[in-house]
């Protein structure tokens, strides 16, 4: 018999590096490792001081959740995590620690709606996830641009500043 989970709404954000397959390729592991050392350690916790809880992490990827009333600090915290990543790439190249044959750059999607909100997986490795359309909704405007929130979140935000942002429909 299947489990039944009550739905909550939360706001889902993927972040992925842009450009990380062509820009690693002829990368050494040590260099890989420290570029996506540097992401885990500079830029996801970020998420955390404007209220977001990772999730997972899933290479150059990490999935965020946010309650969906907090959409304009998970804005706030998209854009800091946008400067924290830029300036992390650019210390990497000044400092030399790794070059680059493409450039790289930091994807945001951000969608709300109810999801499926638990700890999952056999015990041994079970954590917490998150499951619905909107964590789909986000991982595939990934492909849109830089920084792309659906409507309902451009909604959520209120006042925020949404410059620079797509908004697609939701």
């Amino acid at each position: 018999m299947a489990q039944q989970h009550e739905p909550v709404e939360l706001l889902i954000c993927f972040v992925d590096i842009g450009g990380w397959l062509r820009a690693t390729e002829q990368k050494s592991r040590d260099e890989v490792f420290d570029l996506l050392t540097g992401f885990y350690e500079q830029v996801v916790p970020i998420a955390e001081e404007y209220g977001g809880r990772l999730v997972k992490l899933m290479g150059d990827a990490a999935l965020i959740v946010w309650q969906a009333e907090e959409a304009a600090g998970a804005i706030e915290g998209a854009r800091a995590m946008l400067a924290a990543f830029d300036a992390l790439v650019a210390e990497s190249i000044r400092h030399a620690e790794v070059s680059l044959s493409e450039p790289l750059n930091l994807h945001v999607a951000m969608a709300s709606g109810p999801v499926i909100a638990t700890e999952m997986g056999p015990p041994s490795i079970r954590r917490f996830d998150v499951i619905g359309d909107a964590v789909n909704n986000a991982a595939l405007m990934l492909r849109y641009c830089d920084f792309t929130i659906t409507q309902a979140v451009a909604a959520a935000a209120g006042d925020a500043d949404l410059s620079g942002i797509d908004i697609v429909e939701s």
